[in-house]
């Protein structure tokens, strides 16, 4: 299904936020041992691959996120 402007809303406004509520950029997902908040916001993705149609990839990344570094993002 293609995801139209208010699903995209709704999607980066409500979904991706509580997806990684209380998520670290030092928690590690158990399955894979990367970082759990690349891990739920890539399968969120995945699970909505239509999501791009609306910004790229580097645009979520940067937007939700956390910085290791600087503690900055989401």
């Amino acid at each position: 299904m293609i995801m139209d402007e208010e699903r995209f809303k709704e999607f980066t406004e409500e979904v991706i936020p509580q997806q990684l509520f209380h998520v670290e950029p030092k928690d590690k997902d158990d399955d894979s041992g990367g970082r759990l908040d690349e891990t739920i916001l890539v399968g969120l993705i995945a699970n909505s691959p239509s999501c791009l149609k609306h910004k790229p990839l580097q645009w979520f990344l940067d937007t939700f996120l956390i910085s290791e570094k600087n503690g900055t993002n989401r």
